[in-house]
């Protein structure tokens, strides 16, 4: 029998909502404390988030649950976090480990990681602002190298937070890559506080390995509790020495079941579109094969030749073989994606619609990105455009690119030298023949 282990549910934007937090409650299969979904911290957004704060205000479950800022202006994430701590929360936990690419511009999230001054500052500003028990962090290994680590976490440990998370990856490594449990036991070795681990725990064995390979005093899980939500429950009844019970077929049409009851309830006026949307996307984890069934070694693809030779389709007949595997994909015309994103960056954009749009892209397990090369080209389209090859490229997820554009002179003189390079990684597939249009409307 083991000692008793801290067991929490990571956060994750969109999913790890009220909804997702009442239905764990409804199985009977809860951690011992919650994190909501980022809050976040700008200096013109001085009202918090009032679908997220519903996770704190209406939480059903007895188990505390805390705010989660990510930011990086110390004056504003202090603002957020007082304002936190008028609700029922527990305290706040600082977002040091968020990998989408648009957070990590603004030197959020993971972003934060490459700068020590930056994280030292709103660690510090956190720390004098909140109560004894009320600050954790939730970071990464580093933003490029594990090694980054060892500069880091002395800045984290000046600060003495109540509890540390670390997810044992880097920014680059995204979700896909092996955890570094080490780094994590040098953190459980230096730090005064609990450390929780975070990173591929996906059953009672990888929790088991953990516990051996780095003694943490708690996990997180965050994916797998969305495919298996009764990962809670079968983790305590195994570091207490008992069976953990499998479930059912009949448990899964249950767990769907209260997640359609709960994410209608959130709706004040019911848009069965809008509920759809909601169900698809925890329903996509659902679905999903375990992390380590992944194939990590799938190529990208660059689908060329003129128009009308079936690239597209090519294209689309593969993310069905995907689909059918249990896979998310995600489709994008390249033309309509940037320009909806460059409205939103440049106009207004109140829910943050541009930077889920980028999040959701980024992390697909495989991104068709159709008709590269019909964009109205401009410096936010080139920018917009390497940063999602980029993080893709280093988080090891397939793309599929297809092009009219033949000529490689031309695109790297369209797209840079930088984008060119991230596609010179893609597999080539050149389409020849004659237009499959035309030879339809001439029959």
């Amino acid at each position: 029998m083991h000692k008793p282990m801290l067991l929490a549910l990571a956060p994750m934007k969109d999913v790890t909502d009220l909804a997702f937090i009442k239905t764990l409650n409804d199985l009977n299969s809860l951690p011992d404390y919650f994190i909501t979904e980022y809050f976040r911290t700008v200096a013109h957004h001085k009202k918090m988030d009032p679908y997220i704060m519903r996770s704190i205000d209406e939480n059903p479950t007895g188990r505390p649950i805390y705010g989660q800022l990510v930011g990086q202006e110390p004056e504003h994430l202090v603002r957020d976090a007082l304002n936190l701590m008028n609700h029922a929360c527990a305290g706040v936990d600082l977002n040091m480990g968020c990998p989408a690419p648009i957070v990590c511009r603004r030197g959020a999230g993971g972003g934060m990681l490459r700068s020590l001054r930056a994280m030292d500052s709103a660690l510090g500003a956190l720390r004098d602002s909140l109560p004894a028990g009320g600050f954790s962090v939730k970071c990464r290994l580093g933003y490029e190298t594990p090694d980054e680590f060892e500069r880091i976490l002395p800045v984290i440990a000046r600060h003495a937070p109540d509890r540390v998370c670390i997810h044992a990856r880097t920014v680059r490594e995204g979700y896909r890559s092996p955890v570094h449990p080490e780094w994590v036991k040098w953190a459980v070795e230096t730090l005064k506080c609990p450390v929780i681990a975070n990173g591929n725990i996906v059953d009672t064995q990888t929790a088991e390995a953990w516990v051996r390979l780095a003694a943490p005093a708690g996990l997180m899980a965050g994916r797998t509790a969305l495919r298996n939500p009764w990962i809670f429950s079968q983790l305590r009844a195994h570091f207490r020495g008992e069976a953990a019970t499998a479930p059912t077929f009949r448990d899964l049409l249950r767990y769907i079941r209260s997640l359609y009851k709960r994410t209608l309830e959130m709706q004040d006026h019911y848009v069965e579109e809008k509920h759809i949307h909601r169900m698809k996307k925890y329903l996509v984890y659902t679905a999903r094969g375990l992390p380590e069934e992944f194939d990590h070694h799938s190529e990208s693809l660059m689908l060329f030749g003129n128009a009308g030779l079936g690239k597209t389709h090519a294209a689309l007949a593969i993310a069905g073989i995907v689909l059918e595997k249990g896979y998310d994909v995600i489709y994008v015309s390249s033309p309509d994606f940037f320009s909806k994103l460059e409205g939103l960056h440049f106009g207004a954009d109140p829910a943050d619609e541009e930077e889920t749009l980028m999040q959701t892209a980024a992390g697909a397990d495989l991104l068709i990105l159709d008709d590269l090369g019909s964009e109205f080209n401009s410096a936010f389209l080139i920018s917009s455009l390497y940063s999602l090859l980029n993080n893709r490229l280093g988080a090891k997820l397939p793309t599929i690119v297809t092009t009219n554009i033949t000529d490689g002179a031309l695109l790297e003189k369209l797209y840079t030298e930088k984008i060119s390079s991230r596609l010179s990684a893609f597999v080539p597939c050149l389409f020849a023949g004659d237009d499959i249009r035309t030879q339809k409307a001439a029959e």
